[in-house]
């Protein structure tokens, strides 16, 4: 299915660019939602290609085994301006059967 254009893309399972992205960004994460993530896997996403990419990652932070995700929105900057990583916001809580979508 294309994209239309300026839009989100299908969801995506992960590769190691997103995995280093939620490194990067888990703090800030934690602090935007008051919580303190034990793990933080991510599990899938989709993008935006804009001036920079907006991603929506579906990251796992289940707590004893319980099926809890949170959704992160985060802006990457062209590699020209740094490449710089802002989240922009986050849906919790999610389970991994949540489909992603904008917000």
């Amino acid at each position: 299915m294309s994209r239309p254009v300026g839009g989100y893309g299908e969801e995506i399972d992960l590769h190691s660019e997103i995995q280093g992205i939620c490194e990067k960004v888990k703090p800030n994460v934690e602090k935007k939602a008051d919580q303190k993530f034990h793990t933080f896997i991510p599990l899938s996403f989709i993008q935006q290609i804009v001036a920079g990419t907006n991603y929506i990652i579906k990251v796992y932070v289940g707590h004893a085994g319980a099926d809890e995700c949170i959704h992160v929105k985060v802006f990457q900057a062209l590699s020209g301006n740094g490449g710089k990583l802002a989240v922009h916001g986050h849906q919790y809580p999610k389970t991994k059967a949540d489909i992603i979508t904008t917000f």
